[in-house]
């Protein structure tokens, strides 16, 4: 709504002649955010999907506990994913947040595998919810793609939104095939928790690629 009133914006409009689709390919960073995002969702579908089934039966946590900590991790994550796009810290250090949050995704998702404490997974949970805050980062980061068009813009988003749904179908799948094998709950969950690892690799390789604000 205030880039509309620019000539700058005013300037990228008139210019789109091209098809839009080819933005895909022009942009390497669409494909990064994509990889970070992927990662990211499917460890937190995954866990979504199998963790309660695994903290009651195999860990022995009250349903109720796993309820909580279910409920604490998505109200944690609202207004994390709020601020980290407000506030002008987070703002400054995008990708730095994307590191972060991908440490403390993988940190937080190992520890529900082997802490059973009721207090420790509420606050794990919590912990949890605010990691997410990669999300919003990697959304907003795709308007701000060096020189990229208006409706670039639109097709980056779509791709990236696709990819997410990818991994939030792919992660759970990885999941039920793995203890389909091996009968295994706890390593199939473990196998996921490496996946944000695509958040830090992501972030690292596009440092070099956004300019500097």
């Amino acid at each position: 709504g205030e880039e509309r009133m620019t000539d700058d914006y005013r300037d990228r409009l008139s210019s789109q002649t091209h098809n839009p689709l080819t933005s895909i390919l022009k942009y390497k960073e669409l494909w990064l955010l994509g990889l970070a995002m992927f990662g990211g969702i499917a460890v937190e579908n995954a866990f979504s999907v199998f963790w309660p089934t695994f903290a009651e039966l195999n860990m022995g946590v009250d349903t109720r506990i796993i309820g909580l900590g279910m409920g604490l991790y998505m109200l944690s994550a609202a207004p994390a994913e709020l601020l980290v796009v407000y506030l002008p810290f987070f703002q400054k250090r995008r990708l730095t947040v994307i590191v972060v949050t991908g440490v403390v995704t993988i940190l937080s998702h190992l520890a529900l595998l082997f802490i059973s404490s009721s207090v420790s997974i509420v606050l794990i949970s919590i912990l949890r919810g605010l990691s997410i805050s990669y999300f919003p980062v990697i959304v907003t980061l795709v308007y701000q793609l060096p020189n990229i068009k208006p409706r670039e813009v639109a097709v980056g988003l779509a791709f990236i939104y696709t990819v997410m749904n990818g991994g939030a179908a792919i992660g759970p799948l990885i999941v039920g095939f793995i203890q389909e094998a091996t009968g295994d709950l706890r390593m199939s969950l473990l196998v996921t928790t490496f996946f944000p690892i695509m958040l830090l690799l992501s972030a690292v390789l596009m440092r070099s690629r956004m300019p500097r604000h």
